[in-house]
């Protein structure tokens, strides 16, 4: 009985991971809403590379020869090293490999040539037509004139015409750090840069302070935490695209995340939205149903904030006027209170698994999904046991 016991707790176990599968680590980094701008910005700073071709003898492979076009003092800038690598891993053989600062003479005659606005750059000629080598190219250049020509290079990189540099961001952080419950972009701040975001300067900003609220006025900023992302944000490929199911892109370029990362205050009320209450409808005399305190861990494994976890007996006066009023036919079973709307990753998964009540509640009601999972027909009082974990001759 004990190994049963084992077997189907483990089987609760591994429903609730498949059913709430969006880890809060996965969907909600930091507990917020930056992944879907990382994962884009991921994809665009890495440039395609082929793999590896079949050894084949050296001397029978297509050569190249490369011309680098940099500024030696951009210390951030674009690493075509890099690229470099990437041809080579692809096939080719490079014979010839030079750089040139993008001041001398053969520098702006190489961009007169073929058009160069952003340097780093980079000039391939030769064997381009190999398939590593076209491979590289696909997504960072073009070619020009019988040479393979490195036109988009990932920020930082510096514009020809203006001679400055594109691509480093400010960051700002605007927090109330009295808000101990509040979401955290520590982390997401620390993917950015993981992911190749040249954040160049950043700061912390409490939202009460003379130069939050000069900043909350300035963007009409309802929410905190949030970011704000300097106008050079722009240069990390679609970002524009991505950040609107985020945020705002504002009239001078800033970036400012729009949508709530719970907890998090409300400005105008200074009231922490987003921490939840949950309510554990038990049956403590059936020693056979499943393990309640699965519906807390998998709430956590959202990132939701849980404030209070009350346990009512479904036999009890309360556990009977919640059993009438949401039509509760199977306990045990968990309520979340209507703060849990704040979470979208939650609100876009419970449909599969309960209830949306009209005050606001969520009510689990999907036993079946939970596989193994032992429990009570509140109407009938009958236990009801899975097949699979149901004694010999039971119906």
């Amino acid at each position: 009985m004990a190994g049963e016991r084992t077997h189907h707790k483990a089987r609760e176990k591994n429903f609730m991971e498949e059913e709430f599968a969006f880890k809060k680590r996965d969907l909600q980094i930091a507990g917020g809403v930056l992944l879907v701008v990382i994962l884009a910005v991921a994809g665009f700073m890495v440039f395609a590379q082929k793999p590896a071709a079949p050894a084949v003898p050296a001397d029978s492979s297509p050569m190249v020869n490369v011309v680098k076009i940099i500024d030696s003092n951009c210390k951030d800038c674009f690493n075509l090293t890099e690229v470099v690598s990437a041809i080579k891993a692809g096939g080719a053989k490079v014979g010839k490999e030079e750089a040139v600062e993008f001041t001398s003479g053969t520098g702006k005659d190489l961009i007169a040539k073929y058009g160069i606005t952003k340097i780093p750059s980079m000039v391939v000629t030769g064997a381009i037509n190999s398939s590593g080598v076209k491979q590289v190219f696909s997504t960072l250049g073009e070619e020009k004139q019988g040479a393979l020509v490195l036109t988009k290079p990932n920020p930082v990189y510096i514009d020809v015409q203006s001679g400055e540099a594109k691509g480093r961001i400010s960051l700002t952080y605007l927090k109330d750090s009295a808000c101990k419950d509040c979401g955290d972009y520590t982390a997401s701040i620390a993917q950015l840069k993981q992911v190749g975001v040249v954040i160049s300067s950043e700061k912390s900003v409490e939202y009460s302070s003379p130069e939050g609220k000069a900043l909350l006025q300035k963007y009409n900023i309802t929410n905190v935490p949030t970011l704000l992302l300097s106008k050079d944000a722009a240069e990390y490929g679609d970002l524009e695209t991505v950040w609107a199911q985020i945020g705002s892109i504002e009239a001078d370029g800033t970036h400012v995340i729009r949508t709530p990362n719970p907890p998090y205050v409300e400005v105008a009320t200074g009231v922490v939205k987003g921490i939840v209450s949950l309510v554990i409808l038990a049956d403590s005399e059936c020693a056979e149903c499943y393990d309640t305190s699965l519906h807390r861990q998998s709430l956590e494994s959202l990132g939701i904030k849980i404030g209070n976890e009350t346990a009512i007996e479904f036999n009890s006066t309360e556990g009977q006027a919640l059993v009438k009023k949401y039509a509760i036919t199977a306990v045990p079973t968990m309520l979340i209170s209507p703060e849990a709307s704040e979470y979208m990753m939650l609100t876009q998964l419970w449909p599969q698994v309960g209830s949306f009540e009209p005050d606001g509640w969520l009510v689990f009601r999907n036993m079946d999904a939970m596989a193994s999972a032992i429990y009570r027909n509140a109407t009938s009082g009958q236990v009801v046991r899975p097949a699979a974990n149901a004694p010999a001759g039971a119906a």
